[in-house]
């Protein structure tokens, strides 16, 4: 009866009938304009039916002692501003594009040029000084010119615009002074190309980070993300997080916290499990949910640019807490500035061009988009 009223409607704490821990709808359920949760979120409203029910979110202190809030231990936490606060220091007067660091996007292929552009254009916009798109002759040849300030390194193929397991030293030879690598956007599921990516990821030095086809690659085989030594990055969507673990993306999304937080343990990898609240998920099995982003942003790209923006914030500050934890949010946030604009749709050239306004936002500690921020 009160879901059928034309009222505002408030929460306290948490929707009646919604499970603090899990989001599962338990029967009938409240359905909230705003819910106001006393002293902490409730990890309900993150997760299963709690995002569709709680509406805007407001955390309120109730009193409770600092001391004690300290000491507690917690596995699971909220991206705030504050936690983010890196990508809003200033840079130093005397550095220079050598400073932040070197880029290095493997991807594109015949048909799929674009993935490979914004991801290599979003890493220079989220840090890094230098960006190189590495893709096959044959896609090369088809590319947009207009993206000036990326370099682009062609690989030879076989003519039929696909990266081929031969290719990976090449690849490699040409990374010696990159500070991150960027591998799957646009690739493509050709066998060969399969290859390519299987043994690149076992043998690449950098820090790397693995989005769209190359978690599909990784997928016949993801136990060779446990033979890396060094820093690992996973972006999958729902579906492809399901392919990781050969599991249903149902499944997946009943237990995005849980899924995301073992694939991350077991493999030692870091995981931005994407979709409305992404979660983060570190080796050693801390959590972080990420309040920022919508509908509106579900978009073709818009996970092409993350990965950019990713590695630009890694190449600029290395493999940190903070710059991890920034992409997702600062992605996530430029698509709900865009969205309060009234952009039903935000596709991902906007959240590309307009990066800025995340930036902004972060610097403003008097402007709030959520008191949940």
């Amino acid at each position: 009866w009160l879901n059928s009223l034309e009222a505002k409607r408030l929460a306290i704490d948490i929707p009646s009938g919604l499970s603090s821990d899990s989001g599962e709808i338990l029967g009938t359920t409240f359905t909230a304009d705003h819910t106001v949760a006393l002293g902490f979120p409730k990890r309900g409203l993150f997760v299963g039916g709690g995002s569709e029910r709680c509406g805007e979110i407001h955390v309120v202190p109730i009193g409770l002692s600092e001391k004690a809030i300290a000491e507690l231990k917690s596995e699971t936490h909220l991206i705030t501003r504050g936690d983010v606060g890196i990508v809003a220091n200033p840079r130093k007067k005397r550095s220079h594009k050598g400073t932040y660091g070197h880029a290095f996007t493997i991807g594109g292929s015949t048909g799929k040029i674009g993935a490979g552009v914004m991801a290599a254009s979003a890493a220079l916009k989220g840090g890094a000084g230098l960006s190189t798109l590495v893709l096959p002759r044959s896609a090369y040849d088809r590319i947009d010119p207009t993206s000036l300030e990326i370099m682009v390194e062609p690989v030879e193929d076989s003519g039929n615009g696909f990266f081929r397991e031969v290719d990976v030293d090449r690849v490699l030879s040409k990374m010696e002074k990159a500070s991150v690598a960027s591998l799957g956007p646009g690739l493509g599921m050709e066998e060969e190309t399969v290859a390519f990516v299987r043994d690149f990821v076992r043998r690449c030095p950098l820090p790397l980070i693995v989005d769209a086809d190359g978690l599909n690659a990784v997928a016949r085989s993801p136990a060779i993300l446990s033979e890396r030594k060094g820093f690992t990055l996973l972006t999958p969507h729902p579906t492809e997080m399901a392919r990781l673990i050969r599991k249903t993306t149902e499944e997946v999304q009943r237990n995005r916290i849980g899924t995301a937080r073992v694939f991350a343990m077991e493999h030692r990898v870091h995981v931005v499990l994407k979709g409305y609240r992404s979660v983060v998920a570190f080796p050693d099995g801390e959590v972080w949910i990420n309040p920022t982003g919508g509908p509106a942003m579900a978009s073709a790209g818009a996970g092409d640019v993350l990965t950019g923006i990713c590695a630009g914030l890694i190449s600029e500050f290395g493999p940190v807490k903070e710059g991890v934890l920034a992409g997702p949010f600062l992605h996530g946030l430029v698509g709900d500035l865009l969205a309060k604009k009234g952009n039903r749709v935000v596709m991902a050239t906007e959240i590309l061009k307009n990066l800025r306004l995340g930036y902004q936002f972060l610097k403003k500690r008097s402007e709030l988009l959520s008191t949940l921020f």
